[in-house]
């Protein structure tokens, strides 16, 4: 939805999705059965449930104000046992809360759906102000100021998915779940640009 106007514009976006299939989109995923690939059956790894992006403009005596928000609800993650099968494939923890073993036969066991983890939503607002002036015949110098991340909200992008071979989901391995890389913070930036 766009909503135009002589000082002012407003552009909505909203996505509402699902997406299944029964491989990993990481180079080096592959199906933890190779005789049954659909044991693999789960959530995409780009499985994003809701994404809603706003942005507007308004403009009044030679001033400019834009802004975006963006926020996109939690992707999901695949849980690892950091065990490998008979088979050479990385196994998942088990269902039912049992405990894994090194080198077990992947046909005689149950894991957890793949992509069962749920990460964390993500959310921005970034706002620009910016003034412009002429000087002289055909030049003009715009002068801005922008910020990034203006709420300074932690977003947190990847995290330890290493489940461990303990009974799922009781007894994990301690870093588990930490959070390994979050977005930037709170940044502000300043700028002039010349058109001629």
């Amino acid at each position: 939805m766009q909503r135009p106007a002589d000082w002012a514009t407003l552009r909505v976006t909203y996505t509402l999705s699902k997406a299944m299939n029964d491989v990993g989109e990481n180079f080096f995923s592959s199906p933890i059965d190779p005789t049954d690939i659909m044991r693999d059956w789960g959530r995409s790894d780009d499985d994003q449930r809701h994404r809603l992006v706003l942005n507007g403009t308004v403009q009044s005596h030679g001033f400019q104000v834009s802004s975006m928000m963006q926020y996109y609800s939690a992707l999901p993650f695949n849980l690892t046992s950091g065990l490998t099968s008979l088979q050479g494939t990385s196994g998942r923890p088990l269902a039912g809360g049992a405990t894994a073993a090194a080198n077990f036969d992947v046909r005689t066991v149950s894991f957890i759906p793949r992509n069962a983890g749920v990460g964390s939503d993500f959310f921005t607002l970034n706002l620009r102000v910016s003034r412009a002036f002429r000087v002289g015949h055909g030049m003009r110098i715009e002068g801005l100021a922008e910020v990034f991340n203006l709420t300074d909200r932690v977003n947190n992008l990847t995290r330890n998915t290493t489940f461990g071979a303990g009974a799922y989901p009781t007894y994990p391995v301690t870093n588990f779940n930490q959070v390994t890389v979050v977005g930037d913070p709170r940044t502000f930036q300043f700028g002039m640009r010349l058109s001629f």
